[in-house]
């Protein structure tokens, strides 16, 4: 089973209105770096998630759980 990772990183930063500049410059990557991250180009590290949720006041758990549950009904909807 593959988890949304990316698609649920568009929708924590969306529902927080952070743009990708303003997340890429808190993980200290540039915006292309972090595109490549969103792109599926490159793998988020777990640590850069971990900023993330940090940025968008959510925990890590939920997060994982969000995103899971995003790939579930994806393939339902399928």
């Amino acid at each position: 089973m593959e988890v949304d990772i990316e698609g649920q990183v568009r929708a924590e930063l969306s529902k927080k209105k952070i743009s990708h500049n303003k997340a890429a410059e808190g993980l200290g990557m540039s915006r292309t770096a972090f595109e490549n991250r969103l792109s599926t180009r490159t793998d988020f590290r777990v640590k850069d998630l971990i900023k993330i949720c940090d940025m968008v006041t959510l925990p890590f758990s939920e997060f994982a759980r969000r995103a899971e549950e995003r790939d579930y009904k994806k393939g339902e909807a399928a």
